[in-house]
């Protein structure tokens, strides 16, 4: 069984259901079968989390009155949520329960398995976690963008001190509480990296990351 968050915060599983790990894929209005989909490999369930998001709301609350304010919260509502899918279906506890998703995942997901683990009434088992791209530690993952960019030589000395100065500013925007200007500086600074990349290594349009990652300047030395 694989439980699937998206992260975000505020980000939609639906995203990772149509677009990176469901069964299906919608290609110019059509459903078509992905047959990488994780669903190959287990039954996968695809959770919009916190409340509030996409399909999750509460009774008639379809305008989100009621906020989540914390991961403990997000994830106490999750564990109401998983409590209840098993007394639903209680076939489907004899299998483990695996823990997934990414980005702001890393933060909900840390703290939902030690939830799960520390519960020992609960009529399911977790099997295993699995995180990809977590977002766990903001301030010492922006911190080091610069240099992880410049040493696979993604990017040149000088667009290095251009990443620097813009994870600098981020992080002292965290410290001072000002996280709007955090999300417009990683905005611009993504916009930035992109339009450098077209420029330096494309003449044109950068077709998928497939074709990009083919670039002999991009990939790692």
């Amino acid at each position: 069984m694989l439980l699937w968050l998206q992260g975000g915060p505020g980000a939609s599983s639906q995203f990772g259901a149509f677009t990176e790990v469901g069964p299906i894929r919608i290609r110019n209005g059509t459903a078509r079968l992905h047959h990488s989909g994780w669903n190959f490999v287990g039954h996968t369930i695809f959770v919009d989390s916190p409340l509030n998001v996409g399909f999750s709301f509460q009774g008639t609350d379809r305008l989100g009155r009621q906020q989540v304010n914390s991961t403990n919260q997000a994830t106490d509502h999750l564990v109401n949520f998983l409590v209840n899918f098993y007394d639903t279906w209680p076939e489907l506890a004899q299998s483990q329960l695996i823990l997934t998703g990414e980005s702001f995942a890393g933060h909900y997901i840390p703290v939902l398995a030690r939830k799960i683990l520390s519960n020992s009434t609960l009529k399911f088992k977790l099997g295993a976690v699995a995180i990809g791209d977590g977002w766990v530690d903001p301030i010492n993952q922006i911190n080091y963008y610069d240099t992880y960019l410049w040493s696979v030589g993604v990017v040149d000395r000088g667009f290095r001190d251009t990443c620097t100065w813009f994870q600098t500013n981020s992080i002292v925007n965290m410290y001072e509480g000002d996280f709007q200007k955090v999300r417009t500086m990683g905005y611009a600074g993504h916009r930035l990296l992109r339009l450098y990349h077209q420029q330096r290594h494309h003449s044109g349009k950068v077709h998928g990351r497939y074709q990009y990652l083919q670039f002999p300047a991009v990939r790692p030395h």
